[in-house]
């Protein structure tokens, strides 16, 4: 199963603010959908990131993961041009055609502006936060940086929001910003704690 929530100039109409409030939405960035279905040193540690979409109903859990659309275009793309595969998309097709698994997906007017133009968006933010971002984060892209907006827009609004970055940078701007978040091994930890999962060594 799979909610779409559509954010136009970063507004949402206050019923579904209501509905995602129920939640706790878990940020993904690409890179963590990435390595799990492609790099090896990461696919047994992070595979328990995957049981969050496709068990969550087994459980019903709070914490939903949440894929901003312009995230999952961008790693539909990565995998094609890098890896000339589409298991990400097949992966959330399935999940969206799956009674037991569930995502939310955020429609955002980001998706379609280029990514080196991405962080435009900063200009959303208070002016000493967005300072904060240029001065000790311009190495981020424009993508990453947009998943900060994204974040806070989320929190501004009482939606219980955190970020799983696979990046450092990502998972040290956030900290700062103090946007909440899980490095991808303590979410994964926890999730097979929560689903009962054996836990691997």
């Amino acid at each position: 199963m799979r909610l779409q929530f559509f954010i136009q100039d970063f507004n949402l109409h206050p019923d579904k603010l209501l509905t995602l409030r129920k939640h706790r939405l878990i940020l993904m960035d690409s890179s963590i959908l990435l390595c799990t279905f492609y790099e090896a040193c990461y696919r047994e540690r992070l595979s328990p990131v995957l049981l969050l979409f496709t068990e969550w109903g087994r459980k019903t859990l709070s914490e939903v993961p949440c894929i901003p659309d312009f995230i999952e275009l961008e790693a539909i793309n990565a995998e094609r041009f890098h890896y000339k595969d589409r298991k990400v998309r097949r992966f959330l097709r399935n999940v969206h055609a799956n009674k037991l698994g569930f995502y939310i997906e955020l429609k955002t007017p980001i998706k379609y502006v280029k990514a080196e133009n991405r962080s435009t968006y900063l200009d959303l933010l208070p002016k000493s936060v967005r300072h904060t971002i240029i001065k000790n984060y311009g190495e981020l892209s424009g993508t990453d940086m947009v998943i900060l907006v994204t974040a806070l827009f989320l929190t501004d609004h009482h939606v219980r929001t955190a970020i799983a970055p696979v990046d450092r940078t990502l998972l040290q701007a956030a900290n700062e910003l103090g946007i909440a978040t899980y490095e991808a091994e303590t979410l994964c930890k926890e999730l097979t704690e929560a689903m009962g999962e054996p836990q691997t060594t």
